[in-house]
């Protein structure tokens, strides 16, 4: 993750050097670049993928502990029941989501009530 995040931020730096401009996005960038004649076709297809790459590694393994799949909650296999007797699945979600982070959760993480 870091090799890709660092390759786009030098990029990004090489890129501002040679158009003389202080973009704050790799995309924004090449897009100045592109605009204004100073990047080829290939330069583009390979910045591009660049970006997408460590964008995409910015965002990997984020949940809890690393988690890649949110806690589900489902009924039974083959029993489906009315709304008024699904209980408080909610709560369950909750109760299941501290058990793991192994922790309570605080006032200001979501809540789906």
């Amino acid at each position: 993750r870091q090799e890709a995040v660092s390759a786009q931020i030098q990029k990004l730096y090489e890129l501002n050097c040679r158009f003389g401009t202080k973009f704050e996005h790799l995309s924004l960038a090449l897009r100045h670049g592109w605009k204004d004649g100073l990047v080829d076709a290939a330069e583009q297809r390979e910045v591009e993928e660049l970006n997408r790459r460590a964008n995409a590694a910015k965002h990997e393994g984020l949940g809890p502990c690393g988690a890649g799949a949110a806690v589900r909650i489902e009924a039974p296999a083959g029993e489906r029941q009315p709304e008024q007797a699904l209980g408080n699945y909610i709560g369950e979600l909750e109760r299941r989501y501290a058990a793991l982070l192994r922790r309570s959760l605080k006032k200001n993480e979501p809540r789906y009530r």
